[in-house]
């Protein structure tokens, strides 16, 4: 499937609709797609699947015009996404039960996998179906509308910095659709930038989700301050950060995570932040509301949910300051 067979369909400014266009058949020993339409069915599908693991995006380039880029997924982690994808399918019937409930994927389980290495080993943390951690449960539920009018606002364009999967789906309907991915490394996204230096005009995205990001960001006040910036004066944004420590603390020159001789990846956690990130957050213009597992869901429902723990952490949520 080459760039050639894709159009793009220009729905509204900021938004495309990919269309595929090709033959099948003519080019093989025996075009069993042209004589049975199952073969046929099978192989649009086939296609259709190479098309979506290729990660093909319509990334914006400006004036008008567009660049399609294919970002190639390299084969370790190819096969890495396929052993997950099995694992997943799976899981169903090995961790059969109902002790616990995944809110992302809404299936029950005896318990979730447990995640991590050695000291960092986590029981209970991930759903064995889609994967959501503790984290990623609790801002679902929070996106979900389980804070009520205090909650976020339907609206787009939205912004999902670092994308978790289990959280696409409900930040697409939040924006109608009207949605943008961005890493700074990643290939499966539509676009790949700074997060210091984000390429949008003021006031472009009605929404911005960015969560376990700006610990690894050289400069996190101007990170906020660019998150600030793109925000519409009526969106919001969700800056989520672990809170390990008593109190923030800067120590770029001792990353927690350095990279080998050779890595061309940035080195991470260059801080270790405390509560007083709310301040640090409202600092780069923004009235913060912190919000708890409690303030979302009883204490029957955070243990059936897996997110009464302090890796589900704080859901740090921020409108522009007027």
């Amino acid at each position: 499937l080459l760039p050639h067979n894709i159009i793009a369909v220009a729905q509204t400014p900021s938004r495309y609709r990919l269309v595929i266009v090709d033959g099948i058949g003519n080019s093989e020993l025996l075009p069993l797609s042209t004589w049975f339409r199952r073969c046929a069915r099978w192989k649009v599908e086939r296609k259709i699947r190479k098309f979506d693991y290729r990660t093909e995006v319509l990334l914006p380039v400006g004036n008008g015009r567009t660049l399609l880029a294919a970002a190639e997924v390299p084969v370790l982690k190819r096969l890495e996404g396929q052993a997950r994808q099995l694992r997943r399918s799976v899981a169903p019937f090995f961790w059969h039960g109902n002790a616990v409930e995944c809110p992302v994927c809404q299936r029950s389980f005896r318990r979730f996998r447990a995640v991590g290495r050695g000291d960092e080993r986590r029981p209970n943390a991930a759903c064995p179906a889609c994967g959501a951690r503790e984290r990623d449960r609790l801002a679902f539920m929070f996106l979900s509308g389980r804070a009520g009018g205090l909650g976020p606002s339907a609206g787009g364009p939205i912004l999902h910095v670092a994308p978790e999967p289990a959280l696409v789906q409900v930040l697409k309907q939040l924006g109608s659709g009207d949605y943008l991915t961005a890493d700074l490394i990643r290939p499966d996204v539509h676009q790949r930038f700074d997060i210091m230096t984000i390429p949008y005009e003021d006031g472009t995205f009605h929404a911005v989700f960015c969560s376990h990001v700006l610990q690894d960001v050289p400069d996190d006040r101007l990170a906020m301050g660019e998150v600030r910036r793109v925000l519409k004066p009526d969106g919001w944004a969700i800056l989520n950060v672990p809170v390990t420590a008593s109190r923030t603390d800067d120590h770029p020159d001792a990353p927690g995570k350095p990279r080998r001789v050779g890595d061309p990846r940035p080195s991470e956690h260059l801080r270790t932040y405390g509560p007083d990130f709310a301040a640090r957050m409202a600092a780069a213009g923004f009235d913060v509301r912190v919000v708890d597992a409690g303030d979302i869901a009883t204490a029957a429902e955070q243990a059936r949910f897996g997110i009464a723990t302090a890796a589900a952490g704080q859901i740090f949520f921020g409108r522009p300051s007027l």
